[in-house]
């Protein structure tokens, strides 16, 4: 899920003398939007009509569970560029973590978590940051440009209380806004703290304005300890449902749906039951199997945190790219969203460009909008820990028949 959020899905590899990496994400960018003309449900990804059933009605429970399919494709790995680049210096921006993106009125808004700064800003540190691009070649480094004020880069999504703000996934509302789910953090910092719940904001990118749509639609009573629902990442729509994968404290992923016209209200969200979709966040299954382990060492080889998803045409199956530990990123496959999920193909070893650290990497997300060859180049970003920068990477996907495996 989101950058900080991955490493809050983690306060076990506390346990393991480190602290999770919870991807705070940073809104970058926002420059007026001038069109006003409204985006259709369309703009938001549309699951291609053959891609999966309709998820306007409850699936009938399987008369035998279907295998999973074949294990994501073996990929070759580029790396494009580091986000810490001359943009953001213009910024005056040291680091962030996050990096998802949302499309909105022909631009790529950029969205970061806790971001840092260099001396000369006279500030170290800011919830959130944001920006845009636009023109982008698919595959390509952006040309990013922070929402700033004298020079300096500002967040947009305010506190409200709260010891810090993150924004999670994000999808696009017309040609000028774009709705985000916002994490709210409580504590004293840096490692003293938790999230409290997750709303929904809306913002206007021609004025910048954020609306406080819900404050709350999941907290820390929306489940058991391990239940609470720490991130909110949009995959599509589909039969007039928003579909949601959620990240809980625990580090599973549910996946969630709710009608377009009600995404403020939490008592609209149904939540995938493994047969059914119910009202009852009780009721929900992980997408696919997490260890939930008592040993320190053990839960650090278990991190699964991520869970960018979106469908691939060139697949012609959804993929989940995910951590696969604390060193890892790789990718899941499935023909429905709703699984089974295949076992993880490991894409890029973090330690080969990262500094040792509890996580490596994480964070990993997926930019559709910069995909290539009708998905066989996959557009990525994720987080480096210990350099504290986002980082871009080209997967320029083999054969699927190239790797099998099993569901896990």
């Amino acid at each position: 899920m989101s950058g900080r959020l991955s490493r809050l899905a983690g306060p076990a590899l506390l346990g393991a003398s480190a602290l999770l990496a919870a991807s705070g994400l940073v809104l970058l960018a926002a420059r007026a939007l001038r069109s006003s003309a409204a985006v259709p449900p369309s703009a938001i990804a549309q699951v291609p009509a053959a891609a999966a059933p309709p998820v306007t009605a409850p699936a009938p429970s399987p008369t035998a569970t279907p295998a999973p399919p074949a294990a994501a494709a073996r990929a070759q790995a580029t790396m494009v560029c580091s986000f810490s680049n001359a943009d953001a210096v213009a910024a005056q921006v040291q680091g962030a973590d996050g990096g998802q993106s949302v499309v909105v009125g022909g631009r790529t808004y950029w969205l970061f978590g806790d971001t840092l700064f260099l001396p000369a800003s006279g500030k170290q540190i800011e919830a959130n940051s944001i920006a845009w691009s636009s023109g982008d070649a698919p595959g390509a480094c952006p040309k990013l440009h922070y929402y700033a004020r004298n020079g300096i880069a500002v967040p947009f999504i305010p506190k409200d209380g709260s010891l810090t703000v993150w924004p999670a996934g994000a999808f696009p509302v017309d040609a000028h806004s774009f709705d985000v789910y916002t994490v709210y953090v409580y504590g004293s910092g840096p490692y003293a703290y938790w999230i409290g719940e997750v709303g929904l904001a809306r913002v206007d990118t021609a004025t910048m304005r954020v609306t406080t749509l819900s404050r709350r639609l999941w907290g820390a009573a929306s489940g058991s300890s391990q239940s609470q629902v720490i991130g909110a990442q949009p995959v599509d729509a589909a039969g007039g449902y928003l579909r949601v994968v959620l990240q809980t404290l625990a580090g599973d992923h549910f996946l969630s749906r709710v009608p377009l016209a009600n995404v403020a209200d939490p008592r609209a969200y149904d939540y995938w039951t493994g047969e059914v979709w119910s009202p009852r966040l009780a009721d929900a299954v992980p997408m696919w199997p997490h260890a939930h382990s008592t040993d320190p060492l053990a839960r650090v080889t278990s991190y699964d945190a991520g869970g960018s998803i979106a469908y691939n045409a060139y697949l012609g199956k959804y993929v989940a790219v995910v951590n696969d530990g604390i060193g890892k990123i790789g990718a899941r496959v499935a023909d429905r969203l709703e699984g089974p999920w295949s076992a993880p193909v490991d894409w890029i070893d973090c330690s080969a460009i990262a500094q040792p650290a509890v996580p490596v990497c994480y964070s990993p997300y997926q930019h559709p909008q910069l995909a290539a060859g009708g998905g066989r180049s996959i557009f990525l970003t994720f987080t480096r820990m210990a350099a504290y920068d986002v980082v871009a990477y080209r997967i320029e996907l083999g054969p699927l028949e190239a790797a099998q495996g099993q569901a896990r």
